[in-house]
């Protein structure tokens, strides 16, 4: 193994270790950036709102990850990017957020940002 593949290691299980992700965030400030994103969505800062989102999404936060799938699908702090919306909400279904479970449905049965595909629709609603 060379040495790079080796830091890389070791960097891992420290992070692993100290509770961060591959972003050096931890799950709580992972949580707290999504926490002030909601403060700025209804405040009706909705780009700040997207940034603190993708923050806590990038960081591991399932909410977050939830919430930046949103602004993409509505086009909120963000462009509209169904496939973007598609990959962030079902990313937070896959970690058991039932809102996410029932859209990532949705957008499955609709065809919206994948193909439509009403099998797998039908098994994340039903989750």
């Amino acid at each position: 193994m060379d040495i790079n593949k080796m830091q890389g290691l070791i960097k891992g299980i420290k992070q692993i270790r100290e509770g961060e992700n591959a972003n050096g965030v931890s799950q709580e400030e992972a949580a707290d950036f999504n926490g002030k994103g909601i403060y700025e969505y209804n405040s009706q800062n909705y780009g700040k709102a997207f940034e603190l989102f993708l923050k806590s999404a990038e960081g591991g936060w399932s909410w977050g990850m939830y919430n930046v799938g949103t602004c993409y699908r509505d086009g909120e702090g963000t462009l509209k990017d169904l496939k973007k919306a598609f990959y962030w909400i079902k990313k937070a279904a896959q970690e058991g957020i039932v809102d996410a479970m029932f859209e990532t449905g949705k957008m499955y049965y609709r065809g919206e940002g994948t193909e439509k595909d009403t099998v797998q629709s039908f098994a994340w609603c039903k989750k």
